[in-house]
């Protein structure tokens, strides 16, 4: 019986050199071959594949041939599939932990603290993962939209709903409260408007202006 399993084992890593192997060999042949841009028909088909590969927990075959096939990586980086990937990704019960493995992952890293990405998780109301971006990157909180306005003012003025505690937690990442967009709006005229009305009764402003004040006394008393 230990034999029978020793003998499964080593066909099961044999098998999985040899699909890496095969891999390795079909990457080979497409970038020797394939110079042309994909058009809408290849850029649909690999939407399936990447989120069937992200379905079954692949992120070593998504990086794989990200790293290996310049029109994957040309792919991610185009605004207009951003959300689709990360559809996927959150529609995924391992979502957490997909974000987790590329933000490891030196090249994907890039594609996680793009601009796009924060702002369509700020649209989904995808809380935790935000947290988790802010956490590791704190300067993402000064990433800008196409508007000019911060993840706060974003969130003030494009984002619907339940709000106040990610504003409350925006305010504790050192978010700028002073910045004014492209339109010439802030913080506090944003939250004033009408369809903020409840955002507004429900955010504890004593505290955020506390906790502005002590921010910029640190930066005062860091500068000294």
């Amino acid at each position: 019986m230990t034999r029978a399993i020793e003998t499964v084992k080593k066909n099961g890593t044999f098998v999985e050199i040899a699909q890496w192997e095969i891999m390795n060999i079909i990457t080979d042949i497409y970038n020797s071959t394939e110079t042309t841009s994909w058009n809408d028909n290849v850029n649909d088909e690999f939407k399936s594949i990447l989120g069937r590969l992200i379905n079954k927990n692949r992120v070593d075959a998504v990086l794989f041939i990200y790293r290996h096939l310049y029109h994957v990586r040309d792919f991610f980086n185009q605004s207009k599939n951003c959300r689709t990937i990360v559809d996927h990704i959150t529609g995924n019960e391992l979502g957490g932990q997909l974000i987790k493995t590329f933000i490891d992952k030196k090249p994907l890293q890039n594609w996680i603290i793009g601009k796009d990405l924060i702002f369509i998780l700020l649209q989904k109301k995808e809380r935790k993962l935000l947290k988790k971006l802010f956490l590791l990157f704190p300067f993402l909180v000064h990433q800008l939209d196409e508007d000019g306005n911060d993840p706060l003012l974003h969130i003030c003025l494009k984002v619907r709903g339940c709000r106040h505690r990610f504003v409350q937690f925006l305010t504790t990442m050192k978010a700028d409260l002073q910045r004014i967009n492209f339109n010439g709006e802030d913080f506090f005229g944003a939250i004033h408007l009408e369809r903020n009305r409840k955002l507004l009764k429900k955010l504890n402003m004593e505290e955020i202006n506390h906790e502005q004040r002590n921010i910029r006394f640190i930066e005062i008393i860091s500068n000294v």
